[in-house]
């Protein structure tokens, strides 16, 4: 048996504010494209459960577009059963709704559903329940167990969002379905075998690149494999690029082309690093606006130092000259802050936009 693992869907989701409007929508659109596009590959390759391990919306009062979008979706493949597991982020009680009937959800009670040999149980962390829905888990040893959860295996215990390992030990659990991490993670602790999907699409800059979901494939003896099947639609990439040599925003601009192809699929975040003449004064948006039509997003952010040669200074009976020695002399600033704080004085100085 085949069975998909996804979380983090986040529909309506804000996106980073760093991007543009029009792009937003369009990620936006691009997060229930994702979704589509799951429910395709599902289609394709005769899969009949999907399981979403929490935060299908970024809301606990979802738009009306958004709980139309889901529960038309799964409403329209009748032949996958959906396992809808409420996180942190969507606690909206559904049930009074025209719920399909082949979305199946949970409670702050164990629930379990058997499909074959496989059983799925699954509860919703509450500060309620967060200590005794380990003594409250019961398994059959002689099934293939996955148990879906939301919340963290890592962190702040007494966090209600804090799942306990230590604790399901023990339980006949042969998968853990996790949700609550944008990024993907598998591993087994404690002779727990776990798996964070991740989100299926990156709405901001710290969640770049690939995301998809996991395709659980179960034998008949009960052992099994994951696969990581990439899905999103558009990526975000965040690359770091080396201005040293740039003197102004045409070079900066060329070095960025000469440097990464065309790309009008993906958003991309480039991190300006190098040591730059204090003369020079780089005009983010002028760069931005030149490679406009190179990108289909770009967000140029800097990141570059100021050239300078203290030494230079030493003997310099001008006003740049007192202002370097006077934050060098400062013994409670780091070398870093001694850096940003020059760079903004001599621009200062220099009549410069900063």
């Amino acid at each position: 048996m085949k069975i998909i693992h996804a979380a983090d869907i986040h529909l309506g989701s804000k996106i980073d504010k760093s991007i543009t409007k029009n792009i937003s929508e369009d990620l936006k659109m691009a997060i229930r494209s994702s979704f589509n596009n799951m429910i395709a590959y599902a289609n394709r390759n005769n899969i009949n459960v999907i399981l979403l391990s929490g935060d299908v919306f970024d809301s606990d009062t979802p738009t009306a577009k958004d709980k139309k979008f889901f529960f038309d979706s799964v409403r329209n493949n009748p032949n996958i059963s959906f396992y809808y597991l409420k996180g942190n982020h969507d606690q909206t009680d559904h049930t009074l709704e025209d719920i399909p009937t082949n979305l199946f959800t949970f409670d702050k009670t164990w629930s379990k559903f058997e499909i074959d040999n496989v059983n799925i149980a699954g509860i919703e962390i509450s500060d309620e329940n967060k200590e005794s829905l380990y003594s409250t888990l019961s398994l059959e040893m002689d099934k293939f167990n996955i148990v879906m959860l939301h919340g963290y295996i890592k962190g702040n215990f007494k966090s209600k969002d804090f799942i306990d390992l230590n604790r399901l030990t023990n339980k006949n659990i042969n998968y853990l379905a996790l949700g609550h991490i944008h990024k993907r993670e598998q591993g087994t602790k404690l002779n727990l075998t776990y798996a964070y999907p991740g989100c299926l699409q990156g709405r901001s800059f710290d969640e770049v690149g690939k995301h998809g979901f996991y395709v659980l494939d179960i034998a008949d003896n009960n052992t099994f494999s994951t696969q990581f099947i990439e899905i999103n639609s558009r990526e975000l990439r965040l690359v770091k690029l080396d201005v040293s040599d740039c003197e102004n925003d045409y070079q900066v601009s060329n070095l960025i082309k000469k440097s990464y192809p065309s790309d009008l699929t993906n958003l991309y975040r480039i991190e300006l690093n190098g040591e730059i003449a204090v003369d020079v004064n780089l005009d983010l948006k002028e760069i931005e606006n030149s490679l406009s039509t190179y990108f289909f997003f770009v967000n140029i952010v800097d990141h570059t130092r100021l050239a300078i040669d203290v030494s230079l200074y030493k003997n310099d009976p001008s006003i740049k000259g007192e202002f370097v020695r006077l934050v060098e002399s400062d013994q409670t600033l780091t070398d870093e802050e001694k850096r940003d704080i020059v760079k903004i004085g001599l621009s200062s100085i220099y009549g410069e936009k900063l």
